[in-house]
């Protein structure tokens, strides 16, 4: 697990607390589980998210397929990301930091 030593981000996130599901999709030395998994955003921007999971399984260039929910909405938008970095918060607790890929 690596763990971000500087601020790198090059543009604004902001709060978005929601649910989100998602799936690894697989790392090119790791095959995928396949399984959806909850989390929670904490925050997003034009170029990724962060969220908070229960997860440990996941190593950085993992592929991640999420839904994220929209505001005001019942519809969520699927988007492809990949695992930049993660870090342990606490006992069973993790924070992702995903960027999109398209």
């Amino acid at each position: 697990m690596s763990q971000p030593t500087e601020e790198k981000r090059e543009t604004i996130r902001f709060p978005y607390v929601r649910p989100v599901s998602y799936m690894a999709m697989g790392q090119f030395r790791y095959a995928s589980s396949g399984d959806i998994v909850q989390g929670m955003i904490l925050d997003i921007g034009s170029r990724g998210v962060q969220i908070l999971t229960e997860v440990k399984q996941l190593w950085e260039a993992t592929v991640i397929r999420a839904w994220i929910p929209l505001p005001e909405h019942k519809i969520t938008v699927p988007v492809l990301a990949y695992v930049r970095w993660m870090r342990q918060k606490s006992r069973e607790v993790y924070v992702i930091g995903l960027e999109f890929m398209i």
